[in-house]
């Protein structure tokens, strides 16, 4: 199965402390974190490179601003996803594009 584990922040009120929890991507998430479909504008964020299997599995005690950068390209990959199944679904075609 092809795809990406990538660590993003919990975001559950109901924690005390943020913490960060392992997600998996479909898509192989290439250095930067980028894809085909996402480019995260990386300006003033070093490149953030997947280790050799293809995953971001950054520690938050050592990443600081490399884990932000892969959890919003992963939360964005989530998002995308999501409407790219349920658009098609909602408007009857089996087509959809982003404009």
């Amino acid at each position: 199965m092809s795809g990406s584990r990538i660590r993003i922040w919990k975001q559950n009120p109901s924690l005390e402390a943020l913490g960060v929890r392992t997600s998996f991507i479909h898509t192989n998430a290439d250095a930067g974190p980028l894809e085909a479909e996402i480019i995260i504008d990386s300006d003033g964020i070093d490149i953030v490179e997947p280790d050799t299997d293809g995953d971001n599995l950054l520690s938050p005690d050592d990443a600081g601003s490399d884990l932000d950068a892969v959890h919003s390209y992963a939360v964005i990959r989530h998002v995308v996803s999501m409407y790219k199944r349920a658009l098609p679904r909602l408007t009857g075609s089996a087509e959809f594009t982003w404009p």
